[in-house]
This record gives structure tokens, sequence and C-alpha cells, in this order.
């Protein structure tokens, strides 16, 4: 089968599937207000029908699946489903993302599974400031599980911190200094001007180079990673502290767009395929599966899709569309 490709001619092999839009906590970039409704039971992808996209995506050259949501560990038998996304011909590499709060309960199942990739959404290492971000005051129970899934053998076990001026931009050092000990993959985020929050952008921005600036001040030179060495590797940059024992990413969607050479595509729990988290393209894929659609439809909607992927109209990713969807809805 011809391999999927975006409109630059950039493989696409890398699905990021959102199972669910429900989440504990309320993360104000995230879920940014309380009046979220949740998608009706009717109108999510069930495990079935997700799995037959996958199959479809297998074969026209995906490999990686990234689970995400809201918060994938809410859903029944989520170990489970994963085990059987990782039994499809052709896909070589699956993934959890999580808040981490139920991740303790399910880590043995995950192993079972074969899961051991493991990345957790951690934006502080201050109990109070993870309550005004979260709304929820569950810091500890968070990181015990951080330490929990290291001790059971999960590797990497990568900690996604959104990098927000005036609210973790004092934590930077710290989260970087944790790699010299303990075996974490610390990648930082910008912030993205995603749904009700985007407003936000220009208050908290905090640039990737001011990061690294940051990093090497105080702590001393970064050595890069090469990312040949990690083929199902993301659009992290990657370095690691001399002598650290984990590793420090660092994706900079807005101040250095990487548009031409992403390879991911996105599937949110309502069944909308992405080709891009920064704008509000979408296709549904859903509707047709349920009107009875072939294999052969749903890959051609799944190529229109990927044909979307291209470079922005400028250098700058600020001037692009809007997206409107709350991340939350979209998936991590």
């Amino acid at each position: 089968m011809e391999q999927l490709v975006s409109q630059n001619k950039q493989p696409v092999t890398y699905l990021r599937l959102s199972v669910t839009d429900k989440c504990q906590l309320r993360c104000f970039y995230c879920a940014p207000h309380s009046k979220f409704i949740w998608q009706p039971h009717e109108k999510i992808m069930r495990y079935e029908e997700m799995l037959r996209i996958i199959n479809i995506m297998s074969n026209i050259g995906v490999e990686k699946i990234r689970i995400t949501g809201g918060e994938p560990l809410l859903k029944k038998d989520i170990a489970r489903f994963m085990g059987n996304v990782a039994d499809i011909p052709g896909i070589k590499d699956v993934s959890l993302t999580t808040n981490g709060l139920l991740l303790g309960k399910h880590l043995q199942d995950l192993m079972d599974a074969g899961i051991k990739r493991i990345n957790v959404s951690l934006d502080t290492l201050n109990p109070a400031i993870f309550k005004s971000i979260t709304g929820v005051d569950a810091f500890q129970v968070v990181w015990d599980n951080i330490v929990k899934s290291m001790e059971m053998g999960f590797h990497p076990v990568k900690l996604n911190v959104v990098a927000m001026k005036d609210i973790n931009d004092n934590e930077i050092i710290d989260f970087a200094t944790l790699t010299m000990n303990m075996p974490l993959n610390i990648r930082f985020i910008e912030f993205m001007p995603i749904g009700p929050a985007a407003h936000l952008m220009a208050k908290h921005f905090l640039a990737v180079d001011e990061i690294i600036d940051k990093i090497k001040t105080e702590l001393g030179p970064i050595v890069p990673i090469k990312k040949e060495f990690n083929k199902h590797q993301g659009p992290a940059t990657l370095y690691r502290l001399e002598n650290s024992v984990g590793e420090l990413g660092f994706i900079s969607a807005m101040s250095h767009h990487f548009c031409e050479t992403c390879n991911r595509i996105r599937l949110t729990c309502d069944g909308k395929l992405r080709p891009c988290l920064l704008n509000d393209i979408e296709f549904d894929l859903l509707s047709p599966i349920r009107m009875g659609a072939g294999d052969n439809d749903l890959e051609a909607i799944i190529r229109k899709t990927a044909l979307l992927k291209s470079r922005p109209a400028t250098g700058n990713m600020t001037c692009i569309k809007k997206c409107m969807r709350p991340m939350i809805s979209i998936g991590g």
C-alpha cells in the first residue's frame, strides 16, 4: 500500500488517538471552564471502531499510536484495548499520555499489555501551584505514581511540562535538575493558543529559547541527542545535561514551527480526524463508519486529511487560524 503522506510528501507515521474527553482535572489551558459539556456516550467512538481505523492506518504506514484524552485511564478496559492496538500488524510503538491520578492502579495491567512508554502531564512540582492549575489537590498522588512507574521498569517515563510565564517559569531549573539523578525525560512545551484559553497566550507565553538559555546559565552545557537513534520520537528537540541519567526535550510549536517535518495526525474521541492541532480543519470518520462505509472509503478520508498537513502561510505560527475547540476535546 502507498505510504500515507502530507502535502509536503512527509510520511505520516504517528496517530494521536483520544479515547475520551472526560478528565478529573480542570487545567485552565485545557478545560478552562466548569461548564464544559462532555460528548454524549453515543457520540464517542467504540473500541472496535477505533481498532478498525488503526488497522486501516497501519496498512498505509502508521506505526506509532499514542493514547490520549481527556484522561484515558477513566476508560474501562483501557489497558486491554492498548494491548489490542499493540497486536495490530505494523504497529511498532504504543504509548500513553495521562494526568497520573489513576496511573498507580493501572500500571500492572499496562505492563501486562506490553505497554512501557508513559507520558505524565505535570506542570509544577509545587502542590499549591498544582491545585491552582488543575483545581485539584492531588500533586502527591501523581508524583507517587510517577515514582512507582519508574520503579516498575516503565521507560521512558516522560513529564510534559507546559512552560508558562508567571506560573511555573521559576520551576524550570527544578524540573531540569530532576534529570540529573532520575531516568525521567522532561518535555518543556510552549503555551499554544487553543480554545477558550487562547487569549492567555500573550500573558503566559514562554519561548523555548528562553528556557534553554536559563538552563544553560544555571546548570551548564546541554548536549544534543541525535534523533536518528529514536525513530518514533515526536517533535521535541532533545538534549541532556552532562552526566545526567535523564533527558530534556523542547517542543517549540510557536517559536520554531516544525510543520514540514510533522509526522502526526490526530483522531478525537468523537471520530474527527485532524491534520493539525492548531486549527479546526477536521473530517468525520465516525459517521461514515456507522453508515456502513468500506475500508477504501475510510482510507480516502484519511489520505485527504493527511494531504492538508503543510507548512503555514508564514513562518510565524501565531498567524495561523485559531483553534476553537478546547484542548480537552481534541486530545493531548
